[in-house]
């Protein structure tokens, strides 16, 4: 699992669209994506408030990890203040 914290979200959301455009150049096929920035996603009830955006990826080799972008404040939050609980 890997994560990358961004301080505000417009590269938050140019990181994604990067990996989007470029994925199949990179060897890379995302196979899962959740969206927990959307509002849409009822981040109180499935997860305590906390949000991201989640994808498995799967490398040219077969390997699926997975990769959180997530900003700074839900970073310190989860870290400090355990607001990343499983449901």
């Amino acid at each position: 699992r890997g994560m990358v914290v961004f301080e505000t979200l417009p590269p938050l959301v140019a990181a994604l669209q990067l990996i989007d455009a470029r994925a199949e150049d990179l060897g890379l096929a995302v196979v899962r994506a959740k969206d927990r920035l959307s509002q849409s996603w009822d981040a109180e009830g499935k997860s305590g408030g906390y949000r991201d955006i989640l994808l498995n990826v799967r490398f040219a080799n077969g390997h699926i990890c997975e990769l959180q972008l997530v900003h700074r404040s839900m970073f310190t939050a989860r870290k400090h203040c355990n607001a990343h609980r499983p449901t």
